[in-house]
C-alpha cells in the first residue's frame, strides 16, 4: 500500500510457511523451487487439491485472511494511485507518545479521500501510541472524525488539536492497522 508498485508475496508467506524443512538444497529456512518438495503450511491449505485451507490451521487462515485483504485495499483503493504522505517524521518528533523508529506510519490520498497505515514492527505490543495527523490530510475541517478500520481491527476517532488530529491507538506486536478517510 506504501506505493502503486506491484506487491510481492513469496511462496507460502500467505500462510505463514516457514520453510524449515530440509529439502536437501541448502539451508533450512527456505523453501524450495523444485517440483518433489511439499511445504507443510501450503500443503494444508491445499487439502489434497481443493485449495480451501481445509487443513490450515487457525492462524494460517488468519495470516491469509490479513494477505487477502491487504492486497485488496493494495489493487481497489483509488488513493494507492495517488500522493504519499510521510507521517513517520512527524510522529517520531512528536513528545509524549510511544511511537519510535519500531512504529512506521503513511497515508496516500488522492482527490480528498485515502487511508492511513500505522505498522508496529516490534514483536511487542505498544499501547499509549499518539499518531498525529496533519490537518491538511483531510478535506473536511472538523474536531473530530471517525475513521473506519479497513482491516481487522477497532475504528479510530482523531481529535483536532491545532494544526493537527491525534489518535489514541494500541498496537500489537507485528500488527497494522489501516484506517480510511
Amino acid at each position: 500500500m506504501i506505493s502503486a508498485s506491484p506487491t510481492l508475496l513469496y511462496f507460502g508467506q500467505d500462510v505463514g510457511e516457514d520453510g524449515s524443512e530440509e529439502t536437501g538444497f541448502g539451508d533450512p529456512t527456505r523453501t524450495s523451487i523444485f517440483d518433489y518438495v511439499g511445504v507443510p503450511a501450503h500443503q494444508r491449505f491445499m487439502n489434497e487439491g481443493k485449495f480451501d485451507g481445509g487443513q490450515s490451521s487457525k492462524s494460517e487462515l488468519s495470516l491469509r485472511a490479513f494477505y487477502e485483504n491487504v492486497m485488496g485495499i493494495a489493487a481497489n483503493n483509488a488513493a494507492v494511485h495517488g500522493d504519499y504522505v510521510d507521517l513517520h517524521s512527524l510522529n517520531l518528533n512528536t513528545k509524549d507518545s510511544a511511537y519510535s523508529e519500531q512504529q512506521f506510519a503513511f497515508a496516500r490520498v488522492k482527490d480528498g479521500q485515502g487511508f492511513i497505515v500505522i505498522s508496529n514492527f516490534s514483536e511487542e505490543p505498544i499501547s499509549d501510541v499518539v499518531l498525529t495527523l496533519p490537518t491538511t490530510l483531510f478535506s473536511k475541517d472538523t474536531e473530530a472524525l471517525e475513521l473506519p478500520a479497513l482491516l481487522d481491527h477497532d475504528t479510530v476517532s482523531i481529535i483536532k488539536s491545532g494544526a493537527h488530529y491525534s489518535a489514541s491507538l494500541t498496537l500489537d506486536g507485528l500488527e497494522t492497522q489501516v484506517f480510511a478517510f
